[in-house]
């Protein structure tokens, strides 16, 4: 990606986090080589990140690793979108940087984003793109406030009609009506919250554990977690 990004001076380039995540294992050491050091990342303008979920270490480790070779930390850029929506959902404009922002994980697993200083850093993934996005409760279909956690759900023109051949499927995905009568939206099976506008995603409903009442996101139990660095690529055998 970065030497591509350098040769022919791109504006933007995307990745989902693996992607940004290889990037940093392919970096022996984890340090910039004096042959990367001749890389120049100073035209870039966006770095978007989606299709899916974006950690905020990576994000971190990304821009740290590529200061020295011009990489700005404003030039991060998580979205939310899905296939079924043709593609975008949700957008961070460029220039801006993403927000990454802790909530309490009492709070979460009770369905509510309370910000606190020591809990889960969750990324926000932007606002919404031209889609309207609605927060719904899965079990009763009921819109809910922002900083609750529900199901996302995405209407407007770029949501597709359904799931060709497959007409069961595209009854149960695509014709959600809320229960103030809202509707056709596309139920995506995430879950996540709307915070001053801007979507964070928690999880897949199908994921989501209860215990005693408690929903136990996987991916927001492990989120403060900093997961390990794996071991360096290895280098490509001699020709």
């Amino acid at each position: 990606m970065a030497p591509d990004v350098s040769r022919y001076r791109a504006y933007y380039t995307l990745a989902p986090n693996f992607g940004y995540d290889w990037l940093l294992r392919s970096l022996k050491d984890g340090r910039l080589t004096d042959l990367d050091r001749d890389l120049d990342l100073d035209c870039l303008r966006c770095a978007l990140s989606g299709a899916e979920p974006v950690r905020p270490d990576v994000l971190d480790a990304v821009a740290r690793r590529l200061a020295p070779i011009g990489f700005r930390p404003d030039v991060g850029a998580p979205g939310y979108g899905l296939a079924e929506a043709t593609l975008m959902v949700t957008g961070t404009p460029c220039g801006s940087g993403p927000t990454v922002r802790r909530f309490d994980r009492g709070a979460l697993e009770a369905s509510r984003a309370v910000p606190a200083p020591d809990g889960v850093d969750l990324v926000g993934c932007g606002r919404p793109a031209g889609a309207d996005v609605r927060i719904v409760d899965p079990a009763t279909s009921r819109p809910l406030e922002s900083g609750h956690v529900g199901e996302i759900w995405v209407g407007g023109d770029s949501v597709a009609d359904g799931y060709l051949g497959d007409p069961r499927a595209t009854a149960e995905h695509f014709a959600a009506v809320t229960a103030d009568g809202d509707g056709p939206f596309l139920r995506t099976g995430d879950l996540g919250f709307l915070r001053d506008g801007e979507l964070y995603v928690t999880g897949r409903a199908k994921d989501l554990i209860i215990i005693n009442g408690r929903n136990i996101h996987p991916r927001t139990s492990n989120a403060s977690v900093r997961q390990p660095t794996p071991p360096p690529a290895p280098a490509p055998p001699s020709l």
